[in-house]
């Protein structure tokens, strides 16, 4: 070869980088060709370090060069960059740059969709999702909502039971923000309320470990507290929602558990939708919460014996603990009103073992207690009055179950205690001696203090 071809074959080599050089954009690569190539991934080298030490005023040159320039070189880019960009929206006061920062932002998002989207791990649902708690947190009151919703819906309703809780709760909370903007929409937000503890319950299960276990539970209790305050869960208008759909849904299982739960949570069991919803459900799948549905009605007419048997249903039935308490204690309330007194300290004592932490029951026992006094003895009105003590007993026991209802319980227990025997009828008494210990009798059957 002669040495002037050798020659320009080696400066077309050595000058082919910066001839042919392109960013990832305009070659549609992951890194660009040539010259850019090596100039996005410096850049990559060069933010990721401060990005990890969360230094992002360092990182932050390098990191938008690389963003910019070969957007589908790494996910990082987006991993890193969301948090890059909260930071720098965090450190702006002048208005008009904020703006751009939080479009910035979005942008983000958008950008890891069009070259990330098909990601297996973190699919464009997922991203949708977190992209919408972001928009929410930045734009606050100022938030299209409509915007807010079909990302969030998106994500979640494509997601479900694997949806993060903070996705879910943010979901539900721009939800209830259109509601309460426009009480047409009191059905799409009750439905995303319910599916909410359904998919966070799902979540539970599958997937919270540790810590995530109890933030999840949290937003369960926020949300449904926030239901609960919303103005949804008026009755009236529920039955006015879902009254007129039970007819045509009777044969619809799913549609009669989701009416039943949320009635039963707005505290509607009262409700003709509750009982015409427990009915059907009961005929197609009996389950613990159509049994109860089915008892209330029964005890609504006052027929009692009927009531019992779907309580005795419902408890067989009863998977949950806290539904197994409510049972046995509306057992107890039943068997109390009949003055079965013994068989309703039984149900009651059922229900404490469920649940412990209640302090019903025990007022339960201490008023059955107080009400058999003078039928345990009729003949000795002082040993009648003893019969307070143990009912006192079971409302310091109360009091240690719940605290938070402590001054209720203490009226109730200063009222008892006026009704103890005196100090002269004590000592007068050949039975009754300070301080030492005496059996109840009658059904009670229970030992207690002289005081």
């Amino acid at each position: 070869m002669k040495s002037g071809n050798i020659l320009l074959t080696v400066a077309l080599t050595l000058g082919s980088s910066s001839l042919f050089a392109q960013t990832g954009v305009a070659s549609g690569t992951k890194f660009g060709v040539g010259e850019d190539s090596i100039r996005c991934i410096q850049n990559i080298s060069l933010y990721e370090p401060y990005a990890k030490q969360k230094n992002y005023k360092d990182a932050l040159d390098y990191w938008e060069i690389a963003f910019n320039e070969c957007p589908a070189a790494s996910k990082n880019l987006y991993i890193y960059g969301v948090n890059i960009v909260k930071w720098q929206i965090t450190q702006e006061k002048d208005p008009v740059i904020l703006a751009e920062l939080k479009k910035k932002l979005m942008n983000v998002y958008d950008q890891r969709i069009k070259y990330f989207g098909d990601d297996r791990q973190y699919p464009t649902e997922r991203i949708l999702g977190n992209k919408g708690v972001d928009y929410m947190t930045i734009y606050g009151k100022d938030a299209d909502l409509n915007l807010a919703y079909e990302m969030l819906n998106t994500s979640v309703e494509n997601r479900k039971g694997i949806s993060s809780p903070e996705v879910v709760k943010s979901w539900v909370e721009v939800s209830e923000r259109m509601f309460k903007a426009n009480p047409e929409l009191r059905e799409q937000y009750i439905n995303n309320y319910l599916k909410s503890l359904e998919y966070l319950d799902d979540y539970l299960t599958n997937i919270a470990k540790d810590k995530m276990v109890e933030y999840t539970e949290n937003v369960k209790t926020y949300l449904t507290e926030g239901y609960a305050k919303s103005g949804a869960a008026d009755c009236e208008a529920l039955e006015g929602v879902f009254g007129p759909k039970i007819e045509e849904n009777k044969e619809n299982i799913a549609f009669l558990k989701q009416t039943i739960a949320l009635l039963r949570r707005s505290k509607c069991q009262e409700s003709d939708s509750y009982f015409a919803a427990s009915e059907y459900a009961h005929k197609i799948e009996p389950t613990s919460e159509s049994a109860m549905g089915m008892a209330r009605q029964s005890m609504k007419k006052e027929d009692f014996d009927q009531a019992l048997i779907y309580l005795d249903e419902a408890a067989k039935l009863a998977e949950k603990n806290d539904e197994k308490a409510d049972i046995y204690l509306s057992m107890a309330v039943i068997y109390s009103k009949r003055k079965s007194y013994s068989k309703a300290r039984e149900m009651a004592l059922k229900s404490l073992q469920a649940e412990p932490g209640q302090s019903t029951p025990y007022i339960l026992i201490a008023n059955m207690y107080a009400m058999s006094a003078s039928d345990i003895y009729p003949n000795d009105h002082i040993l009648a009055q003893t019969v307070y003590y143990a009912a006192v007993d079971k409302l310091e026991k109360a009091k240690s179950a719940e605290p938070s209802k402590a001054a209720e319980i203490n009226s109730m227990i200063s009222s008892y205690r006026s009704r103890f025997p005196n100090n002269q009828d004590v000592f007068m008494h050949p039975d009754l001696k300070k301080g030492e210990t005496i059996t109840i009798g009658g059904w009670i059957q229970e030992k207690t203090t002289v005081r």
